[in-house]
């Protein structure tokens, strides 16, 4: 299995008392996945992405990539937050060439791949834009093609649409995915937005919180193209949603 998460806890001290963010946390994740974290606010889904990808330290248990233990951040992965980081007094294109420019590449060769990711997002016209001129939409797109551009294995994206409007959203959803399908990439997307899991994921992690646990994975039986509108679409969302109310602890793998 690509990336292995076993017992996994992560414990916060805050007031001098103890909180546990996660407790006793296993999956497993295969090569090239979209797997969504879905879940209400406080059920550790950010916390468990963080994990994975490095910048939190867990408190016991063990996480794998390939093989390896994670011990911190990794320069063959790429975070994306809600806030897309993109710095203001850099052009599209400078922002894009941001992650290369750690690399042994020359001008040119920066040049030339941040231009191709620029348009593969379709912002071929904005690259001498500066982000305070771009939409929000446009912006995210931009703070994807920077994640692209260096060539990453796992993506991590953190509620990257949530400040987007309904429509924006939607595109945001399409163009992911059809990056997704054309490099295969691995994903981990957290979200708490139930339709958009079932849209964007082979699986849904459903978590939930007090403490941070996994309370159920629901593998996601539709092809591409989903219709939002759709029985089957609907049929998923709603079982989903069932799960959400359901009082056991224990978690539970559906396929649906």
């Amino acid at each position: 299995m690509y990336i292995e998460v076993k017992n996994v806890s992560k414990n916060f001290k805050q007031h001098g008392q103890t909180f546990k963010a996660l407790s006793d946390v296993s999956l497993n994740i295969g090569k090239g996945e979209f797997l969504c974290l879905l879940g209400p606010s406080g059920c550790g889904k950010t916390t468990l992405l963080n994990a994975i990808a490095g910048f939190d330290k867990i408190s016991s248990g063990i996480i794998k990539i390939d093989g390896q233990e994670v011990i911190g951040p990794s320069a063959r992965n790429t975070t994306l937050f809600q806030n897309y980081g993109l710095l203001p007094w850099r052009t599209v294109q400078s922002n894009v060439e941001l992650g290369l420019e750690s690399q042994k590449l020359t001008k040119s060769e920066r040049r030339e791949i941040s231009d191709k990711y620029i348009n593969l997002v379709g912002l071929d016209a904005f690259k001498k834009n500066h982000p305070h001129q771009l939409s929000g939409g446009m912006q995210q797109r931009v703070a994807i093609a920077r994640a692209l551009a260096v060539n990453p294995e796992i993506l991590f994206m953190d509620e990257p649409f949530g400040a987007l409007d309904v429509i924006t959203r939607a595109n945001m959803q399409d163009e992911i995915i059809r990056i997704w399908q054309e490099f295969k990439k691995t994903i981990i997307f957290v979200t708490h937005d139930i339709e958009e899991a079932v849209y964007l994921a082979d699986r849904v992690v459903i978590m939930a919180p007090n403490p941070g646990r996994i309370k159920a994975v629901v593998t996601v039986n539709l092809g591409r193209g989903r219709d939002r509108e759709g029985e089957d679409f609907f049929s998923i969302r709603d079982n989903i949603l069932d799960i959400f109310e359901m009082k056991s602890h224990d978690a539970i793998e559906y396929f649906v």
